[in-house]
């Protein structure tokens, strides 16, 4: 187990007063190899723990609000170059001088690019999927790191009812 002399040698840090982010990622990540009693009283040192803890989070969120817009981004310019193509094919079945095999081709291609679409559309959705299950892991370890060596009740499991709780 760890003591708190030897936490605060090990953060490189003189007093648990003004942690810095690193600080703070250090600390919590060392939390499940100290004595309860120990991590709680390392905790009530750091006076801004919650705030600097919400922070952290919030900087998390940012960034997969980042990822998630230049996704966005980068999907919706790949759905308008699709959406351009189909527009002239549509303008090309126009053409009344075509034969039947001419347009049939011209609307397997169409086809073709509604599948490619389709599979871009559920590749995105899985990249997102993903992306949120990432997030969810990260929330949960954060809390799972600072609750259970404090005594937190970190079970998951069920009600009579089958619920999580």
């Amino acid at each position: 187990m760890i003591t708190e002399t030897e936490a605060l040698k090990s953060l490189d840090i003189s007093d648990f007063r003004h942690p810095t982010k690193d600080t703070m990622i250090k600390m919590v990540s060392m939390l499940d190899q100290m004595d309860p009693e120990v991590a709680e009283k390392i905790l009530e040192q750091f006076p801004e723990f919650a705030s600097t803890a919400r922070g952290i989070l919030t900087e998390y969120k940012e960034l997969l609000d980042e990822g998630l817009k230049s996704n966005n981004e980068s999907i919706k310019n790949v759905y308008d170059t699709y959406n351009t193509i189909i527009v002239s094919l549509r303008k090309e079945l126009e053409n009344e001088d075509l034969t039947f095999e001419q347009k049939k081709y011209i609307i397997e291609q169409m086809k073709e690019i509604a599948g490619i679409i389709y599979k871009k559309d559920t590749e995105n959705k899985k990249f997102i999927t993903k992306l949120f299950k990432i997030a969810a892991a990260v929330v949960v370890s954060a809390v799972f790191a600072v609750a259970s060596p404090l005594g937190g009740n970190t079970q998951i499991g069920t009600d009579d009812r089958g619920r999580r709780v």
